[in-house]
């Protein structure tokens, strides 16, 4: 923010940066979401802006639990285990009733079409769960790949709606800056297993997972610039334009410090697991 004082009052002048965020959160983020927020160019570090938006968020993420009704109540006596099962078996089933397009990325047209991609759908995992009493602040928004899926961990537990499997996960400390864990597949059936090639996992804070929204318009409008059809009309009805300029800038407005690309691709250790996770996903390894 630019400040300048002029006969002892303070002018307030928007960077070309805040500029852009109040017209991007004014017009496009809320052709995704149908959530208005205020003031996002104004909030300081990437974690303020994010919880900020999280919170407007909320409302849509509740809408879908409703009107797909994704559990949000454990039966009597049921366990965290099983009530992440019966939640990801659930979400599961709903990703099952319809083949995979460009719609199943964002609030508006998720609801539409009932879908989730795993970036929105790990989001309304996290929800359900947290509206069952669990904290939002113990559950962990994890990228797995690294950065090419998204689920959720919460008391050792890796939960993916995505391909609905539920399976251990112990805490690993850090790499570089960021929080991981490891997957335990041992005991793990094999079906499940294949559904699970990860297994060093960067987390971070659920609300910082808005990041993944904003990023997933790049590759959409890529899918756009090939004449996919679903992206031409999403990509129109959202009003982004032709540019592929929202990746670059959710990793450096919405995600903590030490979360870069460049880090990704650099660190030994987060090197091997892309490359090692990638081979299981060819089913090479």
């Amino acid at each position: 923010m630019i400040v300048n004082e002029s006969n002892d009052k303070k002018e307030v002048m928007l960077t070309k940066t805040q500029e852009s965020e109040k017209e991007f959160y004014n017009g496009p983020w809320q052709q995704m979401t149908e959530c208005e927020v205020l003031g996002v160019e104004t909030l300081k570090t990437p974690e303020e802006k994010a919880c900020h938006l999280y919170d407007a968020l909320i409302p849509a993420l509740d809408t879908y639990i409703e009107k797909y009704k994704v559990p949000t109540e454990p039966k009597p006596n049921e366990t965290l285990r099983d009530f992440l099962s019966r939640i990801t078996e659930r979400m599961y089933g709903l990703n099952q009733q319809h083949e995979k397009c460009w719609g199943d990325a964002w609030p508006t047209t998720a609801l539409d079409i009932g879908r989730t991609n795993c970036a929105y759908g790990s989001l309304i995992l996290a929800r359900a769960i947290n509206r069952a009493g669990v904290p939002i602040e113990s559950i962990d928004y994890a990228t797995p790949g690294p950065l090419s899926h998204a689920a959720i961990i919460v008391d050792g537990l890796y939960a993916d709606q995505t391909n609905g499997v539920v399976v251990p996960a112990s805490k690993a400390g850090f790499v570089g800056n960021i929080k991981c864990y490891k997957l335990n597949l041992s005991g793990v059936s094999a079906e499940a297993a294949d559904k699970v090639p990860f297994r060093l996992v960067p987390v971070h804070s659920v609300p910082v997972g808005i990041r993944s929204l904003v990023s997933n318009l790049d590759p959409l409008i890529e899918d756009s610039g090939e004449g996919g059809i679903d992206a031409v009309d999403l990509v129109n009805r959202f009003g982004i334009g032709g540019e592929q300029i929202y990746a670059k800038y959710a990793f450096e407005y919405l995600m903590p410090k030490g979360w870069t690309w460049q880090e990704m691709k650099t660190h030994p250790e987060w090197q091997k697991e892309y490359e090692e996770s990638s081979k299981r996903i060819k089913g090479k390894m």
